[in-house]
């Protein structure tokens, strides 16, 4: 099986099965985890992929936000004030843990740190960001399969039109050779008759020169004796 083959089998598969389940649903859920050695406060999503697929979206994500610090086991965004909304900046934590087929992104901050009233703006912004990151997670996949739906489309379009293209020539070929063979079929049919016609000539032919060397040694015959007279008058 040729690879392109091969890769438009996995896209029309991949779309017929993403056409008959249900379009994903996001739903967060309050959490708390320990990073870093702190013991965190915000929001959980859990999404259907594994971890390896989000944590290059979660760091995307993050770094639209602020400058980020990638350690080994979670996202670290400093002084992040969610747009202005916080007096005094807190560190941001986000952290994909794997969950069997399934990965958990925890926002979350030290809501040790904070004031009761700016925890509570921070809180509803970590549950926004928390269901935001979801949502641009199964928006980015969901863009990605129409992006490899949208190339396989092309190249099959492309390719369909290649046949029809090699389908007329081969017709217009069709019709030429038929074209030619009826052509020959004529000129078979009248080189068997001229072959006939030839023969018979050739018959008439030898007949006539059979014909034609008996007069001819008749007449050398006279001329000899014609000759002969002429000789003999003194």
């Amino acid at each position: 099986m040729k690879p392109i083959t091969l890769f438009l089998g996995l896209i029309i598969f991949s779309g017929l099965a993403a056409s008959e389940a249900q379009a994903q649903k996001v739903s967060v859920q309050p959490d708390q985890q320990r990073v870093a050695e702190k013991k965190l406060q915000g929001y959980s999503v859990t999404l259907e992929a594994k971890k390896d697929k989000v944590e290059p979206v979660l760091l995307s994500y993050l770094k639209d936000k602020g400058r980020v610090e990638n350690k080994k086991t979670y996202l670290h965004l400093r002084e992040h004030s969610f747009g202005n909304l916080l007096a005094v900046p807190q560190s941001l934590y986000a952290q994909a843990s794997s969950k069997g087929l399934q990965t958990v992104v925890f926002f979350g901050i030290d809501s040790s740190a904070i004031d009761p009233a700016n925890w509570e703006l921070a809180r509803k912004e970590l549950e926004r960001y928390t269901y935001d990151f979801g949502i641009t997670y199964y928006r980015d996949e969901v863009q990605k399969q129409i992006n490899e739906a949208e190339r396989a489309t092309e190249y099959t379009s492309k390719n369909y039109q290649k046949l029809i293209n090699e389908g007329n020539s081969l017709s217009k070929q069709l019709e030429n050779a038929k074209a030619e063979k009826e052509k020959l079929e004529k000129a078979l049919i009248a080189n068997v008759a001229l072959q006939e016609e030839l023969a018979n000539k050739q018959i008439i032919n030898k007949a006539a020169q059979d014909s034609t060397y008996v007069d001819l040694e008749k007449m050398k015959t006279v001329l000899e004796m014609h000759k002969k007279k002429l000789g003999d008058i003194q």
